[in-house]
């Protein structure tokens, strides 16, 4: 066994009286090359034989000894120039890197809350395709939907349309029917009152009559009165008999009068019950024409059947191709492919886009020789834990010593400007690769310094 460690004379004689089976060897090829050697074997070996496995195994030790001296020294210089390499590399990123920690969110100026589009149908017809998903942006001319026109679409909704119309129809009639049966009914309840009741022009007539003849005999009582000819009993008879009269006339005018309302009503619920039936043919005739249209269409589609919507005999349709008119994202779809859209009906809600918000910064002017405008970075934002693509939008100095800075992101999508949006005042970490090589970066430090 070989060690690093310089062995004794008891580990030596040991080593002797123990030899493995690597030492056998060699000694082996020692004393091969000894002619006076004896034949060699565990038990029995030379006094020079065994000096010369002392040597060799005091010079495997020294050789083991320097290999594991190699070793070490070979790991140290390693670790060392891989440290090297990491502070420099540190170094060079801290040369090259512009970190600006004090960014906020902020909002640009203008709306924030922008108006909802909507898109609506320009016909009857049948959603073909969905070109832009909910929460989709989209921009001018980009597709959104496609319609299909269908034959049987226009025989559905006549057919529907039809049959509303005649349920409305029949829901009219029995409701004229019902008035035409009232009307009936109390135009024959005042006939029957009317003619249960004495005819009052007649009656009128006849103390018309009786009345003047009365106040005739009243005159010429009175002037035999006069002159003595009959009694003031009898002439108070004749008045009797005037008054008497005069009071059955004022009866009869009333009840002249309410006959004649009565007859009104009459003549009033008879012309309700001519215009109610007037009405109720217009009914009858819509509504057969409108059954007509229908037991045609039915007629017709038996005999030249249509082929069935998306099945390989349907001709080739109609179709229609809606597309955004404005950058906007698409908030909701109130359709799905097949679902029929009528006119004007609203199919997708769109809300226009919104301004992207922005990053400042209010650093030291010796930020502005190391960015350029339209350079980009990495913006991080601590709320959302998130990094963006940023670049630099304006740079302006507001004094030698300090400048403000602004930064704009890149292909964000809607949902992130919405987030974003409403971190307003949340500080951002922004880091830029710096624009100056190491000989500028001199040349620049060396021009502050000199000013």
């Amino acid at each position: 066994m070989v060690t690093g460690v310089n062995p004794t004379d008891a580990e030596l004689s040991c080593r002797i009286q123990h030899p493995t089976d690597e030492e056998l060897r060699l000694l082996r090829q020692l004393a091969q090359s000894v002619p006076e050697a004896k034949p060699m074997n565990q038990s029995s070996l030379s006094v020079p034989l065994r000096l010369a496995k002392i040597g060799l195994l005091k010079e495997m030790d020294s050789l083991s000894r320097l290999s594991k001296s190699s070793a070490t020294l070979i790991f140290f210089v390693s670790l060392g120039g891989l440290f090297a390499l990491v502070m420099l590399r540190s170094i060079y990123t801290s040369m090259t890197t512009v970190t600006i920690d004090n960014g906020i969110v902020a909002v640009p100026a203008g709306p924030q809350i922008t108006p909802v589009d909507t898109v609506v149908g320009r016909e009857r017809s049948l959603i073909d395709q969905l070109y832009a998903r909910e929460g989709m942006a989209v921009v001018p001319g980009q597709p959104l939907f496609s319609t299909r026109h269908d034959p049987k679409i226009d025989l559905d909704l006549l057919d529907r349309s039809a049959a509303r119309d005649l349920t409305s129809l029949d829901a009219q009639m029995r409701d004229v029917q019902g008035k035409l049966d009232s009307l009936l009914e109390q135009i024959s309840l005042s006939r029957i009152e009317a003619a249960a009741l004495p005819p009052t022009a007649a009656q009128l007539k006849t103390l018309s009559q009786k009345l003047q003849l009365a106040r005739v005999q009243q005159q010429r009582r009175a002037v035999l009165l006069r002159e003595g000819g009959i009694s003031q009993d009898n002439y108070e008879a004749a008045v009797d008999r005037v008054l008497d009269l005069e009071t059955k006339q004022q009866q009869a005018m009333r009840q002249n009068r309410t006959d004649q309302v009565r007859r009104d009503r009459i003549a009033v619920l008879m012309g309700l019950e001519q215009e109610q039936r007037r009405r109720f043919a217009s009914l009858t005739q819509t509504r057969r024409r409108i059954q007509a249209g229908v037991d045609g269409r039915r007629a017709q589609t038996n005999q030249h059947p249509l082929p069935s919507f998306g099945t390989a005999s349907t001709p080739q349709l109609d179709r229609d191709l809606y597309k955004a008119s404005s950058a906007a994202v698409v908030l909701r779809h109130l359709k799905r492919v097949g679902d029929p859209v009528q006119p004007n009906e609203t199919v997708l809600l769109l809300q226009r886009e919104q301004l992207p918000p922005v990053v400042e910064a209010h650093t030291s002017a010796s930020v502005i020789p190391l960015l350029a405008l339209g350079s980009q970075g990495t913006a991080e934002i601590p709320a959302l834990r998130q990094r963006f693509t940023v670049r630099v939008k304006s740079m302006d100095s507001r004094s030698p010593n300090s400048a403000d800075l602004k930064f704009e992101f890149v292909g964000i999508q809607a949902n992130d400007t919405r987030q974003i949006l409403a971190l307003q005042g949340k500080p951002v970490k922004l880091s830029f690769v710096s624009q100056l090589n190491l000989i500028e970066r001199l040349r620049h430090w060396s021009t502050r310094s000199i000013s």
